[in-house]
């Protein structure tokens, strides 16, 4: 059971990585390097998905005592402040690089 609720909260935290991942592209590489296309939302969300897929094995161990409950907090923890408050802060400092 936790397992499934782990893997629900991957969908929602892939996409507001991709929100995040496509605004930090908008706001900071293509406004140094006007050439280069825009980073769709969609394409961000695959581009997060294949970056995560190599970042897997960087990962801490679990611990033996961890019942898993700890992974799923911590998605909602990101989920609910982490990625919001990283937009938050990408976007005020697009605001100062104006």
């Amino acid at each position: 059971m936790k397992w499934f609720f782990a893997t629900a909260l991957s969908v929602p935290l892939a996409l507001l990585r991709g929100l995040v991942l496509s605004c930090y592209w908008t706001w900071f590489v293509v406004s140094e390097f006007p050439g280069l296309p825009e980073l769709t939302y969609l394409r961000a969300v695959g581009l997060s998905l294949t970056v995560g897929l190599f970042m897997i094995p960087l990962q801490q161990p679990k611990k033996d005592d961890d019942d898993g409950l700890g992974v799923i907090a911590s998605q909602i923890a990101w989920l609910i402040f982490g990625y919001p408050f990283g937009l938050l802060v990408g976007y005020l400092w697009h605001l100062v690089l104006r």
